[in-house]
């Protein structure tokens, strides 16, 4: 049955959409251009952003788990608001802090940066779903997706091209009239329908841990989303460091290279839709194991801007891969394992997680960075790739007992149908 895009977008799910977009617009401001600036001012030492981001990361695991115990309290797009106040906070202490300032208040901008993240990501999570009528997610979340792919590979350009011809202080404030903009959108979402929303976070915990061999699928997707964040979620973030430092501060230089590896990831991701299938799980996962390691640690070996320049775009184009399997495959272990009442609390045991190890190996960085020694990076860089290593082949091994597991219960199904 067809329906018409009258009855797909309403002025709610059209303001799911734009909440999102504009989150990824201001997040990619702060996450590559407020770092590049910090990095230049600083001398390019790692000490500030490893304590901005182990700061950030440790507010939105401990938040994004308390948060989710109101939900049946206030309603979810008042969760997006107050993520929409907290990254206004954060931009306009960027706008009217100098750079001396703004190293001293570090800890604060990262707090409200954390928490706006995590009160955004409690509400949007769930708002999706509910914002939206079943029969119409296929083209809501195929649209949304595609939106923010595009958001994600136009803005990085734009803004360092504004950046260098209008300068900081002005993308600055343009963009804290865009989380005003955010605030007012999530204000218009409706969610479409009454929800009753309970959260059993340690209750769902002791329950994977009663029955580990039932659950042993949880368990390898906690473990990818762990080994996610002390191996993709690093070597991305260093990414702003290895090129700003390589282009003398460039912005120009840091927002093409940004889009170009956008544009690249968007073609691998269409190519890796099209043609995966789950017989050729292995080959997909075999890819970026060996191809991302081995250009890894020559670019850590001859470290220059062609290396760096190299190894990124390699890194960009098989990443995806897996960053697509670990997405697909946390939805489809719970579907296989008929655990849809806890969707809420596996999406929040994966998230804080992923939180954990980003927190633990952020705070390495920043000891490299205190130490102001390029051994001790070198030494984690090659950590962040064995890492990846370690996700890539238990991302394999999660789909090959999916793989299994999904037969029998296909299997099973047949039986009970006769």
């Amino acid at each position: 049955m067809a329906y018409s895009n009258k009855e797909v977008f309403t002025l709610s799910s059209i303001s799911v959409i734009v909440t999102e977009c504009i989150f990824n617009l201001v997040s990619i401001f702060i996450d590559t251009f407020l770092i590049a600036r910090i990095l230049t001012f600083t001398g390019y030492n790692l000490y500030y952003l490893g304590l901005f981001y182990a700061i950030t990361f440790f507010v939105m695991m401990v938040f994004a788990i308390l948060l989710n115990y109101t939900l049946k309290y206030i309603k979810l797009n008042y969760y997006l608001s107050l993520g929409a106040i907290f990254i206004m906070a954060t931009v306009l202490v960027v706008y009217f802090l100098s750079e001396t300032q703004l190293l001293e208040y570090m800890p604060l901008l990262a707090f409200c940066y954390g928490f706006g993240n995590a009160a955004f990501y409690v509400g949007h999570n769930n708002l999706s779903t509910y914002a939206v009528r079943s029969r119409y997610q296929i083209r809501f979340f195929s649209v949304k997706k595609s939106s923010v792919i595009l958001i994600k590979t136009i803005v990085p350009l734009v803004l360092g091209t504004s950046i260098t011809t209008m300068g900081f202080n002005v993308v600055a404030i343009i963009m804290a009239v865009f989380t005003l903009f955010l605030l007012v959108f999530s204000l218009l979402i409706k969610p479409d329908r009454k929800y009753q929303i309970k959260f059993k976070y340690f209750s769902y915990i002791k329950k994977i841990i009663k029955d580990k061999q039932k659950y042993k699928l949880l368990w390898h997707n906690y473990i990818s989303g762990f080994l996610y964040g002390c191996s993709i979620t690093e070597l991305t973030m260093l990414f702003t460091y290895f090129v700003i430092k390589s282009f003398d501060g460039s912005n120009l230089y840091l927002g093409l290279a940004k889009t170009a590896m956008m544009v690249l990831a968007f073609i691998n991701t269409l190519i890796f839709l099209k043609f995966y299938r789950k017989r050729r799980a292995k080959f997909f996962t075999m890819l970026p194991l060996i191809i991302v390691p081995i250009a890894g640690v020559i670019m850590t070996l001859l470290m220059n801007s062609y290396t760096i320049l190299i190894f990124y775009t390699l890194y960009n184009i098989f990443v995806v891969i897996i960053e697509s399997l670990t997405d697909m495959r946390r939805a489809g272990i719970i579907r296989l394992l008929s655990m849809h009442d806890d969707v809420i609390e596996h999406n929040a045991v994966y998230y804080s997680t992923q939180c954990l190890s980003r927190t633990i190996f952020f705070v390495l960085i920043m000891l490299a960075g205190l130490f102001d020694s390029q051994v001790f990076l070198i030494v984690l860089l090659f950590v962040f790739f064995a890492n990846f290593v370690l996700m890539c082949i238990n991302t394999y091994y999660t789909e090959k007992l999916l793989i299994e597991q999904d037969k029998t219960w296909h299997i099973e199904n047949k039986i009970e149908n006769k």
